[in-house]
């Protein structure tokens, strides 16, 4: 029980993550397309999406990075 409460925690990015990657991004201004992806500030660990005009950082799963022409994380060659 202890590891899925801890898991729970790492698997939702504190606040401060979005600023840090994400602070660029302007949700409330812009009208992004359908499930459009932005690149991450500063890593390729994560990524940026704009849910109801609020911003949001996405991490990758361990061992992958986010490849903004197939706007999803992957594992690098």
């Amino acid at each position: 029980l202890a590891l899925v409460a801890i898991g729970g925690v790492f698997s939702k990015p504190a606040s401060s993550d979005v600023n840090k990657y994400c602070g660029y991004l302007d949700c409330k201004t812009i009208t992004p397309k359908k499930d459009e992806a932005f690149q991450a500030k500063g890593t390729t660990f994560g990524f940026c999406i704009c849910v109801e005009k609020t911003t949001k950082y996405i991490g990758c799963n361990f061992g992958e990075e986010f490849n903004l022409e197939k706007q999803d994380c992957v594992k690098p060659k």
